[in-house]
Order: structure tokens, then C-alpha cells, then sequence
């Protein structure tokens, strides 16, 4: 008797196998995480940004992109997904979004033809192997671009760490429910929306550096310290409402990194920001590897703490990313990347038509 209650026990805790369509739309709803995905459209119009915007604003043009980027494919993809899937079919919803980037593929054929920036910025002479290979190799030949790249984990790997044990805290333990949390896994979102266009524009008066440092990276390092204890200590579901408000807003403190990314590497600035993006992708996997690898010995609050301290590392490492002087020469007179001469690392003053040689043109 005793026996086939426990083989009944065992046999309620193995899932059902779903059906397919199930287990695929379950799965989809890991892309309404903000910047979970990396569509390359994104990557190559971020390039595009970066090389037209004038030097002195790319903090205020990379926090439009953002502000963008996170309100269209996390926020009202979703949206719209969960208005007409229940009246159309998931299927049906499926074509509709197909339609949509059709039609923002072609706005943006249309809207942005002859826009300058849009050239070609590797030097004619390299391949699209070469261009590959350097994409990689950048990281090792400047320090300073592999070293933001590990800036750029650190800035998303605590978020993806969270996913992996805050759902059980918040859910079960403090008793909000599944619903609680997801609600704060949008309000997560909801700041970080227009946080990244306040930063932005905030990094260009105060300094992209600054701005890193003490909103990004401190600011992380104290919100995901509150974000775990507070609302643990007061028990209420306001409170983890504002610290997850708090850790979503200081995570758009990253902003100006993909700014010094392109600028440490001016004439590279393409690859810079394949590094950029490749230190996106890994933070998936590091914040999940960090939390299987500590959760055991030093539990959820010890985690949390290491993953501030990582934001402690990052604000001391933003001291390394120094401007070449053909970036800091190309920022003063208030022009853009893409004056740059890849060939020659010269840079090309088109208003008063003075070249000015920067550096050693034959690096």
C-alpha cells in the first residue's frame, strides 16, 4: 500500500510530454525577454548608427536605437502576439508578423536610401573571410575592445542568472505567484525602455565613461543586492516592484558601452561591435553557469552577491577603455565615424575640407 503511494507520488512528478506546438510556443515566450535575442538586422543597423550619428551624440542615437529595439521586438511583438493569438490562431499570428517585417524591411529600404553611413567600412583590400576572422581576432590584437567585451557579459549575465532562481523566490516563497513574477519581469522591461534613451542622452553631457561606471555598473551592483534582499526582508509585493523597476532602469546604464566599442576601434568599429554582441550572447550561458555552479554551496543570497561583486570588477575595468586619438580628434571636431579613412586612419573633415593625419598611418 505504501509502495503504490509512493510510485503514484513519483508518477505525478514526471510532465506530461506536451504537444509540439505547445513545447514552440512555450519556447517563443523566452524572446519576449528584453535583448534576449540577437537578430542580426540588429547588429548591422547598430553599425549603421554608430557610423552616421556625429560622434558627439552617439550616446543619444545608440539610446534611441535601444529605446527602439527593446519597445518593438520584446514589448509590443508581444503584445500584439497576445492580442491576436487568442482571435486569429498562433499559426495566423505567425504570417501577420511575417507581414509586419516585410513591410518595416521595406520602410526602411525606402526611408533610408542615400543615407550616409550605409557604405562599406571595411578597407576594399579585405575579404569577407578576413573581415570574419577579425571580427574574433580583434579582441586579442585591442585589449581595450576584449576587455569591454567582458564588460558587456558581465552587464547581462546576473539577469539571466536571476531567471534561474528568482522565479522560485518570488513565486513560491514570498507567495506572489506566477503572475506576480511576471509582471515583474515586465516591469523589468518597462523601465529599461526608457531608461536607455534618458541615459543615452545623459551619457553625452556627463561622459560615457561616468555614466558606465556609476549608473551601469554600481548602479547594478546596488539594485541586484536590493532587488534579492528587500523584498525578502518587508515581505511586500510593492517593494520588489520598485527594486525591480530600480535593477531594470540601472541596466540601461550599459548603454554607452556599445559607443566606446566603436570608438576604441574606429577603423574596425564593424567587428567592435561583433564582439560587442558576442559578449551578449555568452552572458546567457555565464549568469545560468554561475548560478549552477555556486547555488549549492553558497545558496541564492551568496550568488546574488557575486554577481554584485561582478559589477564591482566592471566599473573598475571601464578605467582601460581609453580613446585612440584619431576617436577623441573625431569627437572635439563633432564629426562621425564614418570621416574616418580606413585605408590611411586619417580623418576627413568634410566642412572645411582640411584632412588631418591622426596616429600612424601605417598600423
Amino acid at each position: 500500500m505504501a509502495r503504490s503511494r509512493d510510485l503514484g507520488r513519483l508518477r505525478g512528478t514526471v510532465p506530461r510530454r506536451r504537444p509540439w506546438h505547445r513545447e514552440l510556443r512555450a519556447d517563443a515566450d523566452l524572446l519576449r525577454h528584453p535583448r534576449a535575442g540577437i537578430p542580426p538586422v540588429r547588429v548591422r543597423f547598430l553599425v549603421w548608427v554608430l557610423a552616421a550619428s556625429p560622434a558627439r551624440r552617439l550616446g543619444s542615437a545608440v539610446g534611441w536605437f535601444y529605446f527602439a529595439f527593446t519597445g518593438g521586438l520584446p514589448t509590443l511583438g508581444s503584445l500584439l502576439a497576445s492580442g491576436t493569438e487568442p482571435i486569429i490562431g498562433e499559426y495566423t499570428t505567425l504570417w501577420l508578423s511575417l507581414g509586419i517585417v516585410i513591410a518595416g524591411g521595406l520602410l526602411a529600404l525606402i526611408g533610408l536610401r542615400g543615407v550616409s553611413g550605409g557604405d562599406r567600412l571595411a578597407p576594399h583590400s579585405t575579404t569577407t573571410g578576413q573581415s570574419l576572422v577579425a571580427s574574433i581576432a580583434i579582441a586579442f590584437q585591442n585589449p581595450r575592445v576584449g576587455l569591454g567585451c567582458v564588460i558587456r557579459i558581465i552587464n547581462t549575465a546576473p539577469q539571466f542568472g536571476f531567471l534561474v532562481f528568482l522565479p522560485t523566490i518570488f513565486s513560491d516563497d514570498l507567495g506572489f505567484g506566477t503572475s506576480g513574477w511576471l509582471r515583474l519581469v515586465f516591469i523589468v522591461g518597462a523601465s529599461n525602455i526608457f531608461a536607455n534613451l534618458i541615459f543615452g542622452i545623459v551619457s553625452d553631457k556627463i561622459g560615457w565613461h561616468r555614466t558606465l561606471r556609476i549608473f551601469g555598473c554600481l548602479g547594478c551592483a546596488v539594485s541586484s543586492l536590493l532587488l534579492y534582499f528587500l523584498p525578502q526582508t518587508f515581505g511586500a509585493y510593492w517593494v520588489a516592484a520598485l527594486c525591480a523597476a530600480l535593477f531594470g532602469i540601472t541596466l540601461a546604464g550599459f548603454t554607452p558601452i556599445s559607443v566606446l566599442m566603436s570608438l576604441m576601434a574606429p577603423e574596425k568599429k564593424g567587428n567592435a561591435i561583433a564582439v560587442l554582441n558576442l559578449g551578449a550572447g555568452a552572458a546567457t550561458f555565464v549568469g545560468p553557469l554561475i548560478v549552477a555552479v555556486f547555488l549549492g554551496p553558497i545558496g541564492a543570497g551568496g550568488v546574488t552577491i557575486i554577481f554584485a561583486g561582478l559589477y564591482v570588477v566592471a566599473a573598475l575595468c571601464v578605467h582601460w577603455l581609453t580613446l585612440p586619438p584619431e576617436s577623441q580628434e573625431i569627437v572635439e571636431k563633432g564629426l562621425s565615424l564614418s570621416d574616418l579613412d580606413v585605408e590611411t586612419h586619417h580623418v576627413i573633415d568634410h566642412h572645411d575640407n582640411n584632412t588631418t593625419v591622426t596616429g600612424d598611418a601605417s598600423r
